[in-house]
C-alpha cells in the first residue's frame, strides 16, 4: 500500500466543510428576493422553473437542469424570466468550505452557473442530495438537549460521509480550476488567524494579537499584507461582520447580542459597523435572509 512520505504532507490540501443550511424549497410564481449577501458558499440544484440570477452584477438565466454556486460574500438577486412569473424548485445547500484555513475562493474558482446535460447524472446528483437532506434532518434531531453525545456523533459522521459523497460528484460535473499556485499559510498566520476567529467576542488589540504569535507588531502585518493582501484589524472586521451575518441570518438572537458575540460594545456601535460593510441595517438584513430562507 502506498504511504506518503512526511515531506509530502504540507502539498495535500486540508479541506474543511461546516454546513450551514440544507432543504428543497419549492416556491411560488411571486416569489423572489432582494440583493443580499450570504456569508458562506451557497448551492442550488434546479428541479423546476426558471428565474433570472444576478450575482455580483453578473445576470444568468436559470432553469431545470442547472447547478448554481454562489460565492460568500456576493451580493445576489432574482428576477421573473416569465411574463407573471413561475413556480420555481431547487435544492440548495449553505456551507462554509475552506482550503487550508482559506475560504475556498482564494483556491478554486466554479462557474455560477453549469448546465447539466445529462438526465441521469442530474437524477443522480437530486437522489443523493435526498439521501442527504433526510440525514441532515435526522442529524438536527441529535443535538436537542440531553441526548448522549454517541448519537451526535453517528448522527454527524452518516451525514458528512453522505455529504461528501455528494459534494464529490457535484464536481465531477462542474468544471472548476485553481485559482492560484498559492502554498500553505505560515503557521503564525494561521495562528493568528485561528485566535481571531475563536474570540470575536473580545476587545483585540494588534500588539495582543502579536503577542499570541511570537511576532512583532510589524511582522504581523507583513505576514497579512503578503499571503491574504489585508491588514490584520480588516481581516478581524470581515470575520465579525460574516459571523454576525450568520447569527442574522440563522438565529432569532436580538441585536445586542448579535453585537456582543461578534466584539461590539453595544447595538449601534455594531449598526455602524454593519452598514459600512453590507450598505444596509442589521435588521434589513435580517429581513432579506429570512426572506430568502424561509
Amino acid at each position: 500500500m502506498a504511504q506518503i512520505k512526511y515531506d509530502e504532507l504540507k502539498r495535500v490540501p486540508d479541506i474543511d466543510i461546516s454546513v450551514r443550511f440544507s432543504n428543497h424549497w419549492q416556491r411560488d410564481r411571486s416569489w423572489n428576493f432582494s440583493p443580499i449577501s450570504n456569508p458562506f458558499t451557497t448551492f442550488w440544484i434546479v428541479v423546476s422553473g426558471s428565474r433570472e440570477l444576478e450575482v455580483g452584477g453578473s445576470c444568468y438565466p436559470v432553469e431545470r437542469g442547472n447547478i448554481v454556486v454562489i460565492p460568500p460574500n456576493h451580493p445576489l438577486r432574482t428576477r421573473n424570466r416569465a411574463q407573471g412569473g413561475d413556480t420555481f424548485e431547487y435544492l440548495s445547500l449553505g456551507a462554509v468550505l475552506k482550503v487550508n484555513g482559506l475560504e475556498w475562493e482564494h483556491y478554486v474558482r466554479l462557474p455560477s452557473v453549469t448546465r447539466i446535460a445529462d438526465p441521469g447524472v442530474f437524477a443522480s446528483l437530486a437522489a443523493k442530495w435526498g439521501e442527504m437532506q433526510s440525514a441532515w434532518d435526522s442529524y438536527l434531531g441529535t443535538l436537542k438537549p440531553g441526548l448522549a453525545l454517541g448519537d451526535n456523533l453517528r448522527g454527524t459522521s452518516r451525514f458528512y460521509g453522505l455529504l461528501l459523497h455528494w459534494f464529490a460528484e457535484l464536481l465531477a460535473c462542474v468544471p472548476f480550476e485553481w485559482a492560484g499556485a498559492r502554498g500553505a499559510l505560515d503557521e503564525r498566520l494561521l495562528q493568528a488567524m485561528e485566535y481571531m476567529e475563536q474570540n470575536l467576542s473580545r476587545r483585540m488589540k494588534l500588539a495582543d494579537l502579536a503577542g499570541k504569535c511570537f511576532v512583532s507588531v510589524g511582522h504581523l502585518r507583513q505576514l497579512f499584507q503578503q499571503q491574504l493582501r489585508t491588514s490584520p484589524m480588516k481581516y478581524l472586521t470581515m470575520l465579525r461582520i460574516r459571523k454576525a451575518k450568520e447569527l442574522l441570518a440563522l438565529t432569532r438572537l436580538p441585536l445586542s447580542e448579535v453585537a456582543s458575540l461578534t466584539g461590539y460594545g453595544d447595538a449601534n456601535h455594531f449598526g455602524k459597523a454593519f452598514r459600512q460593510q453590507e450598505h444596509m441595517s442589521p435588521g434589513e438584513y435580517r429581513r432579506r435572509s429570512l426572506s430568502q430562507l424561509d
